[in-house]
């Protein structure tokens, strides 16, 4: 009897973990409500549950139940009676970045579509020069060194990612990769804390940019609208410099059409210029052509109407006209023309002479 009780004793006194090499998730009551010892019948009872009282999750029966535990208890409850909390991965924040002379902002923006899962406390300006943290009228100072921390808490249905107890969340506070800590005594699934350290702040460039005004453009070099121009080189449309451009983007007029003169022209050839740019326009530059010369005008260019060549020869006539007692010519046959052979003197006909005088 007394080697039973030593072994009953040693019994006892081993601890016992139900269910410890099952896989189990984690789930939320989604409001007061029971525990039950069986399914379908509410008026057995293990025990009470408090809204959002963690639920160790050990099989889901159904689709429609889950047998769970609640501290000590093990029963059933309704699958719409669970909430299970999403992973947050990744967490993006935006902050004003210091610059000398500003004061900080206390409060961090959720980027993108993380205001649904989880929310800023207020942030902490750390002026590690000075070791102190900055109050909102404390001002950046060129040449300090500044770093920002931040808590985030997850709301009530989404909970932090974590591995063996720490947060494994990506974060970014304007696009920089953040350190992310466990929050001091807080719950890693609940409550992060983001860290960057900005670095010693040098002095930023204040824009004053200044107005230029459009030049037109030509016929051989394009122009621009008028727009602002800060002597760091940046080029802004308002006087404001919030909207910077870049030339090729905005702001370049096209080149316009040349405006074509007269035509102009030389013995051989006749071409048009440009009245803006005086450059000959291309396709216009040719050799005269087209008309019909003759002895006393010059070929006429049906293009640009300049007389160009040479005379045509004379075309005499084969009668014989009479032309004075110095003898007879060959007429040019251009009625505008002068122009005769050279004169012969007349020949005595001895044969049409004695015709005549037999009749005499």
């Amino acid at each position: 009897m007394k080697k039973l009780l030593i072994f009953f004793t040693l019994f006892l006194s081993i601890p016992v973990q139900l269910y410890a090499d099952e896989e189990t998730e984690t789930g939320y009551a989604k409001s007061d409500s029971y525990l039950l010892k069986e399914m379908y019948n509410e008026s057995q009872h293990v025990t009470s549950l408090v809204m959002h009282q963690k639920l160790e999750i050990l099989e889901h029966i159904g689709g429609t139940w889950y047998k769970v535990r609640a501290g000590i208890h093990v029963g059933y409850i309704p699958v719409s009676g669970v909430i299970i909390r999403e992973k947050i991965p990744y967490v993006s924040v935006h902050v004003d970045d210091p610059a000398p002379g500003n004061v900080p902002f206390l409060t961090a923006v959720v980027h993108g579509d993380g205001y649904e899962n989880y929310i800023t406390d207020p942030l902490t300006w750390t002026d590690k020069t000075t070791g102190k943290s900055m109050k909102s009228g404390d001002m950046f100072i060129e040449g300090h060194s500044y770093s920002v921390s931040i808590w985030l808490s997850a709301l009530f249905e989404y909970e932090f990612d974590t591995y063996d107890g720490e947060p494994s969340v990506q974060a970014t506070i304007n696009g920089h990769l953040a350190t992310v800590n466990k929050a001091y005594e807080q719950d890693p699934e609940r409550v992060i804390e983001l860290y960057y350290d900005y670095g010693k702040l040098e002095s930023v460039h204040q824009c004053r940019p200044q107005y230029v005004a459009q030049v037109d453009s030509t016929c051989i070099s394009t122009g621009h609208e008028s727009y602002y121009h800060c002597e760091c080189g940046l080029n802004y449309k308002d006087s404001k410099g919030q909207n910077p451009f870049e030339f090729g983007d905005w702001g370049v007029l096209p080149a316009i059409d040349h405006t074509i003169g007269d035509w102009k022209y030389n013995g051989t050839h006749h071409y048009r210029k440009c009245t803006q740019c005086f450059s000959v326009i291309a396709g216009t530059n040719a050799p005269h052509s087209g008309g019909k010369a003759t002895c006393t005008e010059l070929a006429k260019c049906s293009t640009c109407g300049f007389e160009y060549g040479e005379y045509d020869d004379h075309k005499y006539e084969k009668e014989w006209p009479a032309f004075a007692e110095e003898g007879h010519v060959h007429l040019c046959s251009n009625k505008d023309c002068p122009a005769h052979t050279a004169i012969e003197k007349h020949k005595l006909d001895l044969k049409r002479l004695k015709a005549n005088l037999r009749f005499v």
